[in-house]
């Protein structure tokens, strides 16, 4: 498929267009209602260029659309341009400069007639009493924008009521060059779309090619402000990154924030140059607020420039600041509480603006002295404070290093899991570690996916459920992923590219005799055991969209159990064999749903408007575990098998934890956590609620499967 995500022009009407059906309907019923002067409006790149294109789709046969491109000669008056526009857009002569001076109005009304006539082929306009011109004046300069615009726009509705069929719809950048108070006049404005608009922006073009998580939609909004260009941007970055995978998750969105940026690069400088000395330093100033993400108070930059030894008066911070709201630069939130509309525009400023050069530069303001102090990473910080900060930093990592060597490996979160509380309250003692290779064999094994670097491929691993002994099974120059343990531990199925596209193989535990087992011409993915170990479930695009499917444990007899235009994948058995977990977005967002293994009655088990995703089901078939979205961050949630006492038991809202997987036994569970900073496995007694990082290596280890 190509990619459908248009960066490089407006978009035309056979492209799609999201989520503008209010401002289109908008428009029709004032043209019902006689309107004759339209102005759209709206930031650069909004959209307003492909708003006009698609309006000869969405207008009746009575309209007739003409679409000028704004190339004034001098920019100071904005009839005259009209006029010289229009009559280039017909092939009519153009007006009479000498003639226009003695009386503008008269002369305007009798031209504009003219130029009807020449764009219904001579015909005057009478002769098509229900035909309607409207003449779209693309791009308007700032300079004519902004000289007498209530003198000027006035003098327009005088013209248009004397010349029948004729309508004009003049279209502009920023929304605060628009100040006229006139009632005669329709605005259109086009703001950036809601979280709605953006899920519609991304998914529509892909759909049944590509699904993207809940929490990725949810970020490429926050990151785009809803801003319809970058939120292409975006989509078409992870087109090309992940179409031949067939999803986007939150991680992938973070890895192309840089590219994406780069791409918005010449958007941003635009916006930095529209902003006068004083905005350019508020922007920037309140880009690189330590710890407020973009959102904060006039006090809160006046504060932090001062520390930099500027001197600003608060009310000249508040101007500054409330200027970047007119230049729809900031959002006020309520009261005096400001955010930047998007976050990139934010990351941009922080990676490319420097806001000590930027005060520097800007004249009238006193900058005093710092005594005692030096610059990290411009803040000004006393010697005496960085010398307890020092103190601070020293106990800690004494206290740090005595209970490491305490207890090795193991960590304990804040708020352990509701059963880890009763623990404590029946010991003195924390709970013991799980047995180290010093110490004796733990039982168990988990495979799992690793590789050294972020541009390496993913290769196969086993290890002991303590971390120790890890084997590499696999050496390819692709990737080989989502490794699941046959119940009896004889053999490993995996998800390898070796063949061009997603294939699922299965090789004995030593790593030999690999196999492909689906052999099919378009992706295979997510597979999983049947507890008797004669067939795998699994995930397949070969329908066009990601179905469940079941096949023999040698590949033969594939069959299709899900038939849904939406996707289902991460299949999951319960340890009777009768029923398969799975995930679905066929209510619109993704969801735990239980089938019967024949793929009969289907029922939807979580209901939440976050991300629910990669179930398992516990051994003693009363439980189910899944990665959540819904508390801001990826957590581990569990829930009855009937979907009643939904419990988070990871609780750990500083890390995103992935991919969880019981134990043989049930009593703990392995999943993956960037809580050290990289991706390592650990594991979590659900008794206890002790969490032990079982990996603790500079690899990236990702999807555990623990089995025998």
């Amino acid at each position: 498929m190509k990619n459908p995500y248009v960066t490089d022009r407006p978009l035309t009407p056979g492209d799609f267009f999201a989520n503008r059906e209010s401002s289109f309907r908008h428009l029709r019923e004032n043209l019902e209602a006689g309107q004759r002067l339209f102005l759209l409006y709206g930031r650069r790149r909004i959209g307003k260029t492909s708003f006009v294109n698609q309006l000869p789709t969405r207008l009746g046969a009575n309209h007739r659309l003409h679409h000028v491109t704004w190339a004034p000669s001098t920019g100071a008056d904005l009839l005259w341009e009209s006029m010289v526009a229009i009559a280039r857009e017909v092939g009519y002569e153009a007006p009479d400069e000498e003639a226009y001076a003695g009386d503008p109005t008269a002369y305007a009304r009798r031209y504009f007639a003219t130029c009807l006539e020449a764009a219904t082929d001579g015909t005057p306009s009478q002769a098509h009493p229900d035909l309607s011109h409207i003449f779209c004046l693309d791009a308007l300069s700032a300079a004519a924008s902004q000289r007498g615009w209530e003198e000027s726009l006035g003098t327009f509705l005088d013209v248009l009521e004397r010349v029948d069929g004729l309508i004009l719809l003049l279209v502009f950048e920023r929304p605060r060059q628009i100040d006229v108070g006139l009632d005669d006049i329709c605005s259109l404005v086009l703001q950036p779309l809601d979280r709605d608009g953006t899920y519609e922006l991304l998914m529509t073009p892909v759909r049944g090619t590509m699904t993207y998580d809940y929490a990725a939609i949810r970020r490429v909004h926050r990151l785009s402000g809803g801003e319809p260009f970058l939120a292409q941007l975006f989509g078409n970055t992870l087109f090309e990154k992940r179409a031949s995978v067939g999803w986007v998750s939150l991680p992938e969105v973070e890895q192309c924030v840089d590219e994406v940026m780069a791409e918005a690069a010449s958007l941003f400088e635009a916006r930095w140059q529209d902003c006068d000395p004083l905005a350019r330093l508020m922007l920037c100033a309140f880009a690189k607020m330590l710890g407020h993400h973009g959102v904060g108070s006039a006090t809160d930059v006046a504060l932090h420039l001062s520390r930099l030894g500027f001197q600003i008066p608060e009310k000249d911070v508040a101007a500054g600041l409330e200027d970047l709201v007119s230049l729809a630069l900031l959002n006020r939130m309520g009261g005096d509480i400001y955010r930047f509309e998007n976050d990139l525009f934010r990351h941009w400023l922080k990676k490319n603006r420097d806001v000590v050069q930027v005060a520097q530069d800007l004249k009238g303001y006193r900058r005093r002295r710092v005594h005692r102090g030096f610059a990290l990473r411009e803040e000004s910080v006393d010697w005496v404070t960085l010398l307890l900060w020092g103190v601070v930093g020293i106990l800690i990592f004494l206290i740090a290093f005595l209970w490491r060597s305490r207890q090795k490996h193991a960590f304990w979160t804040g708020e352990p899991t509701p059963t880890a509380v009763a623990a404590a309250a029946a010991t003195s003692t924390a709970p013991a570690p799980l047995p180290t290779p010093e110490k004796g064999v733990a039982p168990g094994n988990i495979v799992y996916m690793a590789k050294g670097k972020p541009e390496d491929t993913w290769d196969i691993y086993r290890m002991r459920s303590d971390g120790s002994d890890p084997v590499r099974l696999t050496d390819n120059n692709v990737d080989d992923t989502a490794p699941v343990w046959s119940p009896d531990g004889r053999r490993i199925a995996f998800v390898s590219r070796r063949d061009g596209n997603r294939e699922i193989y299965v090789m004995n535990a030593d790593g030999n005799e690999q196999l492909n087992l689906t052999r099919n011409a378009t992706a295979d993915w997510t597979p999983a055991w049947s507890p008797d170990g004669e067939r795998l479930a699994f995930a397949s695009f070969r329908d066009g969209n990601w179905e469940i499917y079941v096949m023999d444990a040698d590949g033969k007899s594939q069959r299709r159990l899900t038939h849904n235009s939406a996707a289902d994948y991460a299949p999951t058995w319960s340890p009777d064999g009768e029923r398969l977990a799975f995930v679905s977005d066929r209510d619109g967002s993704l969801n735990i749903y239980i089938m019967n293994a024949d793929g009969s009655e289907q029922r939807r088990l979580t209901e939440h408007e976050a991300t629910d995703q990669s179930p398992a089901w516990s051994p003693q078939d009363d439980r189910v575990l899944w990665e959540s979205y819904r508390d801001g961050d990826m957590e581990i949630y569990a829930a009855n098998a009937d979907g009643t006492e939904i419990q988070n038991i990871s609780n750990d809202s500083y890390a995103n934890d992935h991919g969880p997987a019981w134990s043989p036994s049930g009593e703990r569970i392995a999943y993956y956590s960037n809580r050290d900073g990289g991706w390592d496995i650990y594991t979590l007694d659900l008794e206890s609620g002790q969490r032990t990082n079982i990996t603790q290596s500079d690899m990236l280890e990702q999807a555990p499967h623990w089995g025998p």
